[in-house]
């Protein structure tokens, strides 16, 4: 009878530590901001090398509201399968062939939907040569 108790036991347990290292964690997402004035005609343009994330851009203006003045897009990435891709966003104004500045995102997202940032390569051009850093994507 001990036996079988034990042999429960060890089931048990064996059964609980399995289970906590195979709970799935919660989907990660992916945020960019990135300076940008629609009123010059420029714009933030975003592509994917393979359609892993639903992106959505939230537009907020600079402090002060100035006619004219300039904000920042907000990207959101969030993923819909596994797998790596490009993330590309291209600055410029929609009537001119190419960007002017170009930031290029290489993410591998896992079976759980954890992201994970391989490598970040920035173009900076024109107005965008101004800013001290390439902007990171923040993963949450």
């Amino acid at each position: 009878m001990r036996t079988k108790k034990l042999l429960a036991a060890i089931l048990g347990c064996a059964m609980l530590f399995l289970a906590a290292g195979c709970a799935k964690k919660e989907p990660q997402t992916a945020t960019v901001s990135l300076p940008s004035n629609p009123t010059t005609g420029y714009s933030w343009k975003v592509e994917q090398s393979n359609d892993l994330f639903e992106i959505t851009s939230e537009f907020a203006e600079g402090e002060g509201g100035a006619l004219g003045a300039g904000g920042t897009d907000t990207f959101t990435l969030t993923p819909q399968a596994s797998g790596e891709t490009a993330v590309m966003f291209m600055y410029g104004r929609s009537w001119e062939e190419a960007p002017e500045s170009e930031i290029v995102y290489n993410v591998k997202i896992d079976k759980n939907m954890q992201i994970t940032v391989e490598s970040v390569k920035a173009e900076m051009a024109g107005s965008m040569e101004q800013m001290p850093e390439t902007p990171q994507m923040e993963v949450k």
